[in-house]
């Protein structure tokens, strides 16, 4: 939260220049969390694994309705995530690039900005196989001791419609929230987890790495709009936020 506050702060100094009133492009910072798909039938369980994703991407307006999308981003998956307080028993890491276009309905003027988009995530860390067993600590249903044996499998690549909006807070600063769903083709995060403190019972784990993800952050535009705030009232916001930020 206080990231997204010195995002604010950053948004506030540079909207203050003088610019054009047109946008061109856009640098946006979006933190979300993940729902990871499974079997069914054998995860009952067991429920959903979740994860956390970090994306920084920038958006090149193309003309008032469309505009190309491309950045970096990282995504923490969780691996028995029921049995820990945390991510999961076992957290594994994947992460690239991103590229793809968004299709905005409405004119610019108006403050609330819906869109439809589509992205290709290209996973260029973990593309080996891993598999194994390691001895974890169960945080949450049952406290003692696990083992894990497990088989993780990332996709090159994932193909990912999205839904989103993106709300203008102040000059050329917006909120935005997004959905989109990330397909994997082909990837996998299977496991077996023998809880001790259970007489030894076990439990299955069959993800397929598909997700939905919901993701919030903040957007700046360039070039940057004039922000209409008297000097009093802008001094009053900076003091209040440094001193938050002191906190």
């Amino acid at each position: 939260m206080r990231l997204f506050t010195l995002f604010l702060l950053a948004g506030l100094a540079v909207g203050t220049l003088q610019a054009q009133d047109t946008k061109r492009w856009g640098l946006n910072l979006q933190v979300g969390g993940a729902t990871i798909s499974h079997n069914d039938d054998e995860c009952w369980e067991t429920g959903n694994d979740e994860g956390n994703t970090f994306d920084l991407s920038a958006d090149y307006y193309l003309n008032r309705h469309w505009a190309l999308n491309g950045g970096i981003y990282a995504e923490q998956q969780g691996l028995f995530t029921r049995f820990s307080n945390s991510i999961g028993l076992l957290p594994h890491w994947t992460g690239g690039v991103h590229a793809g276009a968004k299709w905005y309905p409405l004119a610019p003027r108006f403050v609330v900005q819906p869109y439809l988009g589509g992205l290709l995530y290209v996973n260029a860390f973990n593309l080996p196989r891993q598999r194994g067993s390691k001895m974890t600590m169960d945080t949450n249903d049952h406290a003692g001791a696990d083992k894990v044996d497990y088989d993780i499998q990332h996709s090159a690549f994932s193909l990912s419609p999205q839904i989103g909006v993106e709300v203008r807070l102040i000059s050329s600063l917006s909120l935005t929230l997004a959905y989109d769903y990330r397909w994997d083709p082909y990837g996998h995060a299977n496991g077996t987890v023998l809880v001790a403190n259970q007489q030894g019972q076990t439990f299955t784990q069959l993800n397929n790495n598909s997700r939905g993800v919901f993701s919030i952050g903040l957007k700046i535009d360039f070039p940057t709009r004039n922000i209409n705030i008297s000097k009093r009232g802008y001094n009053n916001l900076m003091l209040f936020l440094f001193n938050w930020l002191r906190q």
